[in-house]
């Protein structure tokens, strides 16, 4: 992806975040029952992420909670980044960890 499109995206994600009135006038308790205003308030990247591919854990236990982003690290090899990669087949995708670098 290029810089520009990269640019672009960003602009765009917000702008589509402050014209949702589900995220701005009308995220409010008149609209959204308690559980649904605590869920989007404590729901982030790394729990949708653990939700979905629980076997992930090992390695999400080692970033911050508020950024997934971070480099994660699998669980015996402190200090190595590590990625992981997914072979998707027939519509099902299986993770593994990687060899660290």
């Amino acid at each position: 992806v290029s810089d520009t499109a990269f640019q672009v995206f960003i602009v765009m994600a917000s702008r589509r975040l402050m014209c949702d009135r589900f995220y701005t006038e009308d995220f409010r308790p008149e609209v959204y029952t308690k559980e649904g205003i605590e869920w989007i308030q404590d729901v982030d990247l790394r729990t949708v992420l653990l939700r979905h591919h629980p076997s992930l854990k090992p390695a999400l236990d080692t970033v911050p909670r508020d950024n997934a982003f971070m480099p994660w690290r699998w669980p015996g090899t402190p200090g190595t980044p590590c990625r992981v990669d997914s072979d998707c087949n027939s519509n099902k995708c299986l993770w593994t960890q990687s060899v660290c670098a």
